[in-house]
């Protein structure tokens, strides 16, 4: 626990925040609030002294604040307006309850259901190879066909240049359609965001 005035200056400093932010009550005392305040978070603090202005308790706000060694740390953080006898608001009570560990574990899940989810595509492109295997060899099976097709045509004494040609045709029709299959197929090994799509392999 600590409090503040309006001038962000810190004047008091109770032992649960020695704990915390690693400053003696003699250190901290006297010195303004970003003393503990990451550069980049000023604003923040801004934001909240408006509310704390109108009245309002900031309830649970996450935010990360600077140990004395410099180390970051996540905490939560309640701010209650500090009044007079008047009424007046003079200050802020500040309640900061470090949720590091917290933060750690929920970082750990995420990462560990990316990994179960990339594990699970992996498992289903397995699957789907299996069962998408003779459709791949139909279009190498027929390209192979109308390649010796093409070649008997050749190699007739008077070669026939059009049914030749009508093979080849074919033969690139059938490794394009092989190719694309194993190109669609191959996306699902990516490590990142699935993407679903029809894929007509009869065609």
């Amino acid at each position: 626990m600590s409090a503040k005035d309006w001038n962000g200056v810190i004047t008091s400093w109770n032992k649960g925040a020695e704990r915390l932010f690693g400053y003696a009550a003699e250190e901290a005392v006297g010195q303004n609030i970003t003393l503990i305040i990451p550069p980049d978070r000023h604003d923040e603090e801004r934001a909240i002294v408006e509310r704390l202005m109108r009245g309002e308790r900031v309830d649970h706000f996450e935010t990360v604040r600077m140990r004395k060694d410099g180390s970051m740390l996540d905490v939560a953080l309640t701010i209650s307006p500090m009044k007079d006898a008047a009424g007046a608001i003079v200050g802020a009570s500040k309640l900061a309850r470090d949720i590091t560990e917290r933060k750690r574990a929920e970082a750990a899940l995420r990462q560990a259901q990316a990994d179960l989810a990339y594990m699970s595509r992996v498992t289903t492109m397995g699957e789907l190879t299996a069962s998408l295997a003779h459709e791949i060899r139909q279009p190498i099976s027929a390209a192979v066909t109308n390649a010796r097709t093409c070649l008997r045509w050749l190699g007739r004494e008077a070669p026939d240049v059009a049914e030749a040609s009508e093979a080849a045709s074919r033969i690139v029709k059938d490794a394009t359609r092989a190719a694309d299959i194993i190109s669609r197929i191959s996306l699902l090994f990516k490590k990142g965001a699935l993407q679903r799509e029809l894929v007509d392999v009869m065609t």
